[in-house]
């Protein structure tokens, strides 16, 4: 039986399963978990880094003399075969060029880690929330955006959010809001301008990695990092997918589901007990989400406890933030 057959036969299997469970469910599920320190998605690296930053030499040594040893072990067959079936999904997807001055709307579901923290540095709590998010970002970072947060299952008000614009390397502050100041970096929600094929986007997860965990895990989380709640055009975003297949250490994991408790098959990078997960739909290999798991004792952390998971529900271009696609 080859990779291919059990690939579809497992996609198959889930057919019949894509709701989940319902967000009361989740809710009591999420409520029960007792996790470590993680942060919120922005800066998940950061805190995978901040957890391991004594061991950040020996790691970075190590993983340098694997290589005068041989080449590291490549993606398993399993998730080569995955990936590909993703890129060729991703590849016909629409080819949008949005222009500098609309905005990329992406509405998503995520769950995440807070924390609660004491003066000396020690966590003293830790609970998951769960949130909708509805975020407009600039096409090219020049404008000011906005994040909408609705805490689920669904109660109070959207908590909104002005999400600083950036031009001539000053930040661009909203209508009503104080000039935050100081210099920036655009933070484009449309990356254009990215390499179309698998080997060239490898080399650029490389080159653009900045965490301190391992190049190859780097490389692996720079691939979420890219793709997470912005537009990547269908060629680009194809290469992601085969460039990932190419990246060291890369492994099929079965029977994951993203925030929107939809069941997918999925890629998993794993470093130090947490396994860093992209999630693919079992029936057509789109996209649906990531997440960031504790899958065994070398975490520090019960096995099965989510750092953090997502799911896309919806993706657009429109021309003014607060706008719906139509």
């Amino acid at each position: 039986m080859t990779e291919l057959t059990v690939l579809k036969e497992f996609g198959a299997a889930l057919d019949g399963d894509s709701r989940g469970p319902s967000p009361q469910l989740r809710a009591r599920l999420v409520g029960q978990f007792s996790v470590a320190p993680a942060a919120r998605r922005r800066v998940r690296r950061v805190a995978l880094a901040a957890g391991l930053a004594a061991l950040a030499t020996v790691a970075l040594l190590a993983s340098s003399t694997l290589w005068l040893w041989g080449a590291a072990p490549a993606a398993s067959a399993e998730a080569a075969a995955l990936l590909r079936h993703a890129a060729t999904a991703a590849s016909r997807g629409p080819d949008l060029a949005p222009a500098p001055d609309q905005f990329v709307y992406v509405k998503s579901v995520e769950t995440a880690a807070v924390l609660t923290g004491n003066s000396h540095g020690g966590i003293t709590s830790t609970r998951m929330q769960t949130d909708l998010r509805e975020i407009w970002q600039s096409a090219d970072g020049s404008r000011t955006g906005v994040l909408k947060e609705l805490p689920q299952p669904a109660a109070g008000q959207w908590q909104i959010t002005a999400l600083a614009g950036c031009r001539n390397g000053k930040t661009i502050p909203a209508a009503g809001v104080a000039d935050w100041g100081g210099s920036c970096l655009p933070q484009p929600g449309y990356h254009a301008g990215l390499p179309t094929t698998a080997s060239a986007m490898l080399g650029y997860l490389y080159r653009n990695s900045h965490g301190q965990n391992p190049p190859d895990v780097e490389a692996f989380i720079t691939a979420g990092d890219l793709i997470r709640e912005s537009y990547v055009q269908p060629a680009a975003l194809a290469a992601v997918f085969g460039a990932a297949a190419l990246i060291p250490g890369v492994t099929v994991v079965l029977d994951v589901r993203n925030a929107a408790g939809q069941l997918g098959i999925g890629v998993q990078q794993t470093f130090r007990g947490i396994s860093e997960q992209l999630i693919f739909s079992p029936r057509t290999y789109a996209f649906i989400g990531e997440r960031q798991v504790a899958v065994s004792a070398g975490a520090g952390l019960p096995v099965g406890s989510v750092l953090d998971s997502t799911a896309i529900l919806a993706t657009g271009i429109v021309d003014h933030a607060g706008l719906l696609p139509r």
